[in-house]
């Protein structure tokens, strides 16, 4: 292993990891550093003002010469002639002068498909490097994923942001639109792109471009990353892939004592499950009616997840969950009162916590809350299955609808609801999907007659469609799935329609997609004995879940394919549509 006081430079930002994951970002910016050096000393050379000279260079124009080799040149023609060839002249340096306040720089990262693995691990020694030159230079440095246009860049290196780069991952792909924006949030700041080879050389002549690629062909192991530096050549260093244990450490939990210890057990769900729409973290409440925060496992060699606890106000439970990303928002309820907390500052004034007299009472189910910050603005499920819409800005509240039977959660913090009764508009009385959002709400879907039970669905991440699923309500068994197009467009297409029959006996548990199609939507069942879960379209079904106990609870994320579960035997499982099994463990 490299030790640290071989890299001295880099000993701040190294120092907050163990040392087998230091040893190995410290062989990566050891590698990466040489040119990275020479990429970051062209940008420099180029800024400020010239102000005379400051030294002695051996290259430059013939123009600032020094006299004594002019004087070489009519003492002895050969020497002058053999030390030009060489390369051994001297030259006086330009000197440029600096802005008193230095400008600092922004790094994007690109964390999509191409960048997964092994490449984010280059990444992380990426932004070591980024981190010790501003550190050096003393200027403001920030980073920030490319995708997420708008949100303030990490300022600090500790573990939270670490933690935070790693996990930030998304299936979406950016291009020269986001990158623009960027460039007008912050226009006096240096930019660098980390990304990969397909975004990388269109951008390339625009800022300054890191590229990471993995080298594909049989027994071929190493990643290459290219830097780009504005008005320079490219320079190419290749990377040797560190060992399977290395990389899995440092992508799941770098800063994670490898000491095993005994599994301990999760605490045991008083209320139903809920997964965030993203399937990637599951909530619910204990018997104290506080909230428990799950991460979900990807992988069944996983350790037991750590359980989050955040408690509540004694006389409240949890009831509304919200957020993005590691940013948490939910609601502790209490009789005839609303208490909104989050794990970041909601105002400047108004810090974490904040209040609204609701006239409702405690209990019920965990439901999705959506959140709409700018405007401290909530829309929640209350117990009775009632739709609230509350300002806590201004303390006010408004009932929206009643017999709330499934909700949705669309990228912007909009929420789809599907109801019994809509309250306000032209469908009051009616069974509706209605479209919530910070100001109003609107319906986008009105059936003719009412149903049993309904089920919400919204692709990810264009939203280029959603889909509702409900039972006829004389005929609980015969399911009807009906497909819209475009979200933004309010769904005016007609819709498509898809027809399923659930077995006699069988309980539906959930909607999601079955084929390779995003129009290929099917449904997630419970046999009639509840020991098996199952998915059934129109052209396949797939068993996922045999258990010889009884499952007691199921949640089913609503852009994901991701299913929760857990028996009456204290058994708790993720697994995936594709039948994979992500985790399964025990509760108390």
């Amino acid at each position: 292993m490299i030790g640290l006081r071989s890299l001295a430079r880099w000993r701040r930002p190294l120092a907050i990891f163990p040392d087998d994951v230091a040893g190995t970002l410290a062989g990566m910016v050891a590698r990466l550093a040489p040119a990275f050096d020479a990429a970051t000393l062209a940008v420099e050379s180029a800024d400020g003002e010239l102000d005379g000279f400051d030294g002695i260079a051996p290259r430059g124009s013939y123009e600032r010469l020094l006299p004594t080799e002019w004087l070489l040149r009519e003492a002895v023609p050969l020497e002058f002639l053999r030390r030009a060839a060489n390369a051994e002249q001297a030259f006086f340096r330009l000197a440029r002068r600096r802005p008193a306040a230095p400008r600092g720089s922004i790094a994007l990262f690109d964390a999509g498909p191409d960048q997964l693995g092994v490449c984010r691990i280059v990444q992380l020694a990426l932004l070591v490097l980024l981190t010790e030159r501003t550190e050096r230079r003393k200027e403001a440095f920030g980073w920030q994923l490319i995708g997420h246009v708008g949100d303030p860049p990490f300022q600090r290196f500790d573990p939270n942001t670490v933690r935070a780069f790693l996990e930030a991952r998304n299936s979406g792909r950016f291009g020269v639109r986001a990158l623009d924006v960027w460039r007008r949030l912050f226009p006096g700041r240096e930019l660098w792109l980390v990304t990969g080879p397909r975004l990388g050389k269109p951008m390339a002549p625009l800022v300054n471009t890191i590229e990471v690629a993995e080298s594909v062909g049989p027994g071929i192991e190493t990643l290459s990353v290219t830097l780009h530096a504005l008005g320079r050549p490219s320079r190419t260093v290749i990377l040797e892939v560190p060992g399977d244990t290395a990389a899995t450490r440092i992508l799941r939990d770098p800063f994670r004592d490898q000491v095993e210890t005994a599994p301990s057990r999760l605490a045991r769900p008083d209320a139903n499950l809920l997964l965030n729409p993203q399937g990637s973290k599951l909530f619910y409440r204990n018997d104290a009616g506080d909230l428990i925060r799950l991460h979900v496992p990807n992988s069944p060699r996983d350790r037991v997840p750590q359980a989050h606890t955040h408690r509540v106000l004694p006389g409240t439970v949890a009831a509304g969950i919200g957020g993005h990303g590691r940013k948490l928002v939910y609601l502790a309820v209490g009789e005839g009162h609303v208490v909104m907390r989050s794990t970041f500052r909601l105002t400047p004034h108004a810090g974490s916590e904040i209040g609204c007299f609701v006239p409702i009472a405690a209990g019920g189910e965990l439901w999705p809350l959506a959140f709409f910050r700018g405007e401290l603005r909530a829309a929640f499920v209350a117990s009775d299955r009632s739709l609230w819409r509350v300002d806590f800005a201004n303390g006010t509240s408004k009932l929206v609808a009643e017999g709330v039977h499934a909700v949705a959660l669309a990228r912007g913090g909009n929420a789809l609801v599907a109801v019994d009764r809509a309250r306000e508009g032209d469908h009051v009385g009616k069974p509706a999907v209605l479209e919530v959002n910070a100001f109003g709400t609107r319906c986008l879907f009105c059936p003719e007659e009412p149903w049993q039970r309904a089920m919400l669905r919204i692709s990810h991440p264009a939203l280029a469609y959603w889909a509702l699923g409900g039972a006829h309500a004389e005929e609980p068994q015969r399911w009807e799935i009906r497909v819209f197009r475009s979200l933004v467009a309010g769904a005016s297409r007609k819709p498509q329609m898809i027809r399923l029959n659930a077995p006699e006996g069988c309980q539906v548990v959930g909607l999601d997609v079955t084929g390779d199609s995003n129009l290929d939507l099917g449904l997630y069942m419970l046999d009639a004995e509840r020991k098996e879960l199952f998915v059934v379209g129109r052209s396949r079904s797939k068993t996922l879940v045999s258990s010889s106990s009884r499952i007691e609870r199921v949640a089913v994320a609503t852009t994901a394919g991701v299913v929760a579960y857990t028996t009456v035997d204290k058994e708790i499982g993720f697994v995936e549509r594709s039948g994979r099994v992500r985790w399964r463990g025990t509760i108390a």
